[in-house]
């Protein structure tokens, strides 16, 4: 039997599909013979998240009767009744995003998709190589009202901030999102009281890749990016109990993760070397936390000429030491995911 968090987690991604199922109803109930084909995709693809959570529930005794109704029955009878205006659903797209959300790895973007429903998978096209993942995100606003925020995914080809930089303008041209958020794992600070499993909340970027050589040693020539300050002050200002329940990933041991905030160090290396931290901590001392992409990708946001924000995320994987290990990984990246996507349906940013 799974344990009590993933339980609450299934429970916590059926109450989000819930929502969107009632959005997307209400739109289509608005729009008629007029609906755009993608209406009808979405709640078809609701439908089956909703049928396929619920029998992951049943299989683990928990009792489905009883749960709130969440529109898939009349999700069904719309779909089997009405015909979708026509089958291009590819070219129906959004051209633009509220939130472009970068990760490096794959395991850090299905971390980030698992958390998002009935996502669809937008092809490379001839002004665009990459490869996107667009969903639309239910927020309930702290005045009562409800909205959506539209989300394009991009994982990386390869690592490091060359990469990083190019995805991002890549996506920038594409999509002409109001904020570009880095997310995904990091290596955390041991010295600063950060534990594998915590999230890291950069409040600027380090990049620390620059270097004057000499025969004297190496001069590091720091460059410095400040995280976008509305994303920052709505992250910080989430209790607990606001991003722990979207948590689904098992924890590797006993605990509970906290969030810590502060500056974090960006290079194209990968550390477990105590020495390089220990300098990077003399010029910064309350540096919690390294990793690879996000000097390329903030310096992209901060250079386009559109301007977006830019905000950071990491679950904690190691402590970029000797003992680096892969028994965290999984729930480093989810723990990422969860507080991010915790962030978004809290409504930090108004509609446009």
């Amino acid at each position: 039997m799974a344990d009590p968090e993933s339980i609450r987690g299934q429970l916590n991604l059926l109450d989000i599909l819930r929502r969107r199922l009632r959005i997307e109803l209400e739109r289509k109930n608005k729009m008629g013979i007029n609906t755009p084909s993608f209406v009808y995709t979405e709640i078809e693809e609701a439908q089956a998240q909703v049928r396929k959570i619920k029998e992951y529930l049943i299989r683990n005794s928990v009792d489905v009767k009883n749960l709130p109704e969440d529109g898939e029955e009349e999700s069904q009878s719309s779909t089997q009744t009405q015909t979708p205006p026509n089958n291009q659903d590819a070219k129906i797209q959004t051209d633009t995003a509220d939130f472009v959300i970068i990760t490096a790895l794959e395991e850090e973007r299905d971390a980030m998709l698992a958390h998002l429903p009935g996502n669809r998978r937008i092809m490379p096209s001839a002004a665009d190589i990459r490869t996107y993942r667009f969903a639309r995100i239910p927020v309930n606003f702290p005045d009562g009202s409800e909205g959506e925020y539209g989300v394009a995914v991009l994982s990386l080809i390869s690592m490091g901030r060359v990469e990083a930089s190019l995805a991002t303008s890549d996506a920038i041209r594409r999509w002409s999102p109001r904020y570009v958020l880095m997310v995904g794992i990091a290596g955390g600070i041991g010295d600063e009281g950060v534990k594998v499993g915590d999230v890291l909340l950069s409040s600027q970027v380090i990049d620390y890749e620059l270097q004057k050589l000499t025969s004297d040693g190496e001069s590091i020539r720091y460059s410095g990016h400040r995280a976008d300050p509305r994303l920052l002050d709505a992250a910080q200002n989430m209790a607990a109990s606001d991003w722990r329940p979207e948590i689904v990933a098992s924890r590797p041991e006993p605990g509970q993760p906290k969030r810590v905030v502060g500056p974090v160090a960006t290079g194209d290396k990968v550390v477990a070397r105590k020495a390089l931290l220990d300098k990077l901590r003399s010029d910064w001392p309350k540096l919690v936390g390294i990793e690879m992409e996000a000097g390329g990708a903030a310096a992209a946001a901060f250079q386009s000429a559109q301007n977006p924000g830019f905000f950071m995320v990491r679950g904690v994987s190691d402590l970029a030491d000797e003992h680096k290990g892969d028994d965290w990984r999984e729930y480093a990246c989810d723990v990422a995911a969860a507080y991010t996507i915790a962030l978004l349906k809290s409504g930090p940013v108004p509609l446009k």
